[in-house]
């Protein structure tokens, strides 16, 4: 086998190697998305080599790691079984990456300072430019606060969706948060001071930011992470009330972030009344989703088509009645209606059964890093489509991996 051709220190200038590679994949995206695609691309035939795919280390792969391969054979197949779609196309290139999962486990070969470093370096890059857009957001302060009032987004310093940025902001803030709290001894060296200093900084970032699903994305994990840390014993309620407390304080001095919840009542207020929500987030969504519905009952089985989701959606819009603009009538920003829509209630299943099962073994394995990640990853899905572009199926595949590995620790007849 490979792994045997190499000493054991040659088995860690691998382990660098790979690490970079997947350090590069989700940094990369914010200015050239085919550095990105070539970066992961290394960082998986590096893992081959590094681990000589033995089937003993194969084996011990978590089994649903394996669903979202299945999930986009299906999608292959069930475009192909649509007579409008001409089969392949641009989703399934930028979903190619499921199939790297079961190569990226090698992460858990990892040394704790080798993953410290990882974290410390991707989190210091998405400081820099989520630190970037708040000194662009006090320099043109009343004009921004109004645009969030408005339903607008507040610019950020990145070529990555302002909505995926904020995803990518709240799970390296997430991640920074576990890793730190599950390894104390960290705080003992340079690297661990510096990821506390960036965690805490993003998270200020991203609350001042205020894209709401990032919010919501961080907090979801934050909190199922919170409470399992105190089912273990290992933090105590009081941490968490008092953690809220600063926060509701330091939000309640944001504008910002006032703003976009008196944005979020109004746009709650006008769907429950049937007011009119052409210039309303949720409600627009809203729409988007009852549309999708529609869809989903004509075309249960194989979907419309990777292809044919706008044209299926106008007509669900038609079919609805839908009191939107036709310019305001936006795609389903649901990842689990989305792929409905795109490849029927079996795709659906099977992204469903990879976030349940994978929670399940979260939990079974006590992995609390996992168990954060997943849930907060599944509750941003909800509102926004984050694997039909390559920022958010990157940051979701290099951090879901990074995730499994970081508590499934090999034996040393794994690692000799």
């Amino acid at each position: 086998m490979f792994s045997t051709a190499f000493s054991y220190r040659n088995l860690l200038t691998w382990q660098n190697a790979i690490a970079f590679c997947a350090a590069l994949s989700v940094t990369a995206i914010h200015y050239s998305p085919a550095l990105a695609s070539i970066s992961l691309a290394m960082a998986v035939l590096l893992s081959i080599i590094e681990s000589g795919v033995e089937k003993t280390k194969f084996r011990a792969i978590p089994k649903f790691v394996f669903i979202l391969s299945v999930l986009l054979v299906w999608q292959i197949l069930a475009a192909f079984l649509v007579t409008t779609d001409s089969g392949l196309n641009q989703k399934i290139f930028i979903r190619l990456p499921f199939f790297a999962l079961p190569f990226l486990f090698v992460m858990r070969n990892w040394k704790f300072n080798l993953r410290l470093v990882w974290l410390s370096s991707i989190s210091l890059f998405t400081l820099w430019l989520s630190a970037a857009s708040v000194v662009n957001y006090f320099r043109h302060y009343h004009f921004l606060n109004q645009m969030v009032l408005e339903s607008k987004p507040l610019p950020v310093f990145s070529q990555v969706y302002h909505i995926e940025f904020s995803v990518i902001l709240a799970i390296t803030s997430l991640s920074g948060f576990v890793f730190l709290h599950r390894h104390r001894q960290a705080f003992s060296q340079f690297a661990g001071l510096l990821l506390a200093t960036v965690t805490l900084l993003n998270i200020f970032c991203l609350h001042l930011l205020t894209v709401r699903t990032g919010i919501l994305c961080f907090w979801t994990g934050a909190l199922v992470y919170s409470v399992f840390a105190i089912g273990s014993g290992k933090m105590k309620p009081f941490a968490i009330i008092f953690a809220l407390a600063i926060v509701i304080s330091v939000g309640s001095l944001s504008t910002s972030v006032t703003n976009r919840i008196v944005n979020s009542m109004e746009d709650l207020k006008t769907v429950a009344d049937g007011g009119d929500l052409n210039d309303k987030s949720f409600g627009q969504r809203w729409e988007a989703w009852q549309a999708c519905i529609y869809v989903i009952k004509q075309n249960p089985i194989a979907g419309v088509g990777l292809k044919g989701v706008e044209k299926a959606l106008s007509e669900g819009y038609e079919a609805n009645h839908s009191t939107l603009d036709l310019n305001k009538r936006v795609l389903p920003h649901n990842q689990f209606l989305d792929i409905a829509v795109q490849s029927g209630l079996p795709a659906v299943f099977l992204l469903f059964l990879f976030f349940v099962w994978g929670i399940l073994f979260a939990w079974r394995k006590r992995n609390a890093f996992l168990l954060a990640i997943l849930p907060a990853f599944a509750f941003a899905m909800l509102f926004e489509s984050l694997l039909e572009r390559q920022s958010g199926v990157l940051i979701f595949v290099v951090f879901f991996a990074y995730a499994l590995a970081n508590e499934s620790q090999p034996s040393k007849s794994q690692i000799s």
